[in-house]
């Protein structure tokens, strides 16, 4: 992507550029702040934008920033830019959008669920807190495995787990 204009989107594609025309635009990528974000005029800290409880920039209440581009706060806590924040940001963004096109109220603000961390350290081991507690070694690596067919299966169904998810006992000894 190398710009955002008002209805599209300009793409670079094998040293081509294109347009892409939309009425909605839905920018969805990336582990950190966008650096288009970051040049936009758009107030913005390292390409991520402040939003309210809704998910909308202060600024312009017509755009919503979920993801990485996003600085998202509970309180005085500013959650920290994970898959686990995004996905629960899209669920939420997906709810308000319907119910705005169906011309009905929805009140609740965004709420973050953190269910832990998790981080595997090669095949077989692992750390993490999952609901509260420590895990460690296999265990952890299990969850990791768990947490990512979960995810595959929420965006392809069984034939996307069946065909890129993990599914062996994997054991250090």
């Amino acid at each position: 992507i190398k710009e955002i204009k008002e209805g599209k989107v300009i793409v670079e594609k094998e040293g081509q550029k294109q347009e892409i025309y939309g009425n909605t635009i839905i920018w969805s990528a990336g582990v950190k702040g966008s650096d288009i974000v970051e040049k936009s005029e758009i107030p913005n800290k390292k390409g991520r934008i402040k939003v309210n409880p809704q998910l909308q920039c202060e600024e312009f209440p017509n755009i919503y920033v979920v993801g990485d581009c996003a600085i998202a706060t509970d309180k005085d806590a500013i959650h920290a830019p994970t898959a686990q924040l995004s996905a629960q940001m899209g669920d939420y963004l997906a709810e308000l959008l319907c119910a705005k096109l169906e011309n009905k109220l929805f009140a609740p603000s965004f709420k973050f669920n953190h269910r832990g961390t998790v981080c595997s350290i090669g095949h077989t081991d692992g750390v993490g807190i999952v609901y509260h507690k420590n895990v460690k070694g296999e265990m952890a690596a299990f969850m990791k495995n768990t947490i990512e067919n979960k995810w595959l299966y929420s965006i392809g169904g069984m034939d996307m787990v069946l065909k890129k998810g993990q599914f062996r006992y994997r054991t250090s000894n």
